[in-house]
């Protein structure tokens, strides 16, 4: 009977062990998650800082894109879309240095 009981204690044991792995990851998961959210809220902040730092310089960026055409518009999109996408790969390396 006695060894059933340690038995069932490193059963216990080990699903507990499991149990705090899974957890461990959870929170790291999350973790990343809020990082990334962060990273993204703290960019914009950048941007707006700059945009009241240098208003004329952004709105005579906004003039011209008014004044593309179509298909300018459509490229420009494209190429903000793989800037944009680039920049969220790096941005996370480039924060684990601080």
């Amino acid at each position: 009977m006695h060894n059933t009981s340690q038995h069932q204690l490193l059963q216990r044991r080990q699903q507990l062990i499991a149990l705090s792995t899974v957890q461990r990851q959870v929170l790291a998961n999350r973790k990343q998650n809020l990082t990334n959210s962060l990273i993204i809220v703290e960019t914009g902040l950048q941007l707006a800082q700059r945009i009241r730092q240098h208003p004329v310089l952004f709105g005579a960026l906004a003039l011209c894109l008014a004044r593309v055409q179509p298909q300018g518009v459509a490229r420009l999109i494209q190429t903000g879309s793989v800037i944009w996408q680039t920049w969220r790969g790096i941005m996370p390396v480039l924060h684990q240095d601080r």
